[in-house]
């Protein structure tokens, strides 16, 4: 659904340029045509996924990724903590957890020390509404 409706993103900041957004895949879809396509372009890849240890992980799994695209972290913290998703943590963590602490991205890496200290995580769906990208997660 975040995909069909990536223009009521407004806090994106894509500042008119043209984007192509690479859906991930599903269940009729495959991960791996994505990232082949992804591996035979040169473009910049900006990854928006799940705030979650799965979602985290698979930026690190991407080509040329120039940019972590998260919200605000006050209000990703804010919206986590009301909205307790904490299956989006626990059902990740196992297979995440190490990779994530592992990582040499700063963004990643920061995002990762903010996921574990609310132990739970926000569906894409969830940031329609959020602010600008004023905070670098760096």
């Amino acid at each position: 659904e975040t995909f069909r409706w990536l223009e009521r993103y407004r806090w994106l900041e894509l500042g008119g340029a043209a984007t192509a957004a690479v859906f991930r895949g599903d269940a009729s879809t495959s991960p791996a045509d994505s990232l082949a396509f992804l591996e035979r372009t040169n473009l910049p890849v900006w990854a928006f996924y799940d705030f979650d240890p799965a979602g985290l992980g698979m930026v690190l799994r991407l080509p040329r990724v120039d940019r972590l695209i998260l919200p605000n972290l006050k209000w990703l913290q804010a919206q986590a903590r009301l909205r307790r998703r904490t299956d989006l943590y626990v059902d990740s963590l196992a297979q995440w957890g190490n990779t994530l602490n592992e990582s040499s991205r700063p963004d990643v890496a920061a995002a990762w020390r903010a996921m574990q200290s609310l132990r739970c995580g926000l569906p894409q769906e969830w940031m329609e509404s959020a602010p600008s990208m004023e905070l670098a997660w760096a």
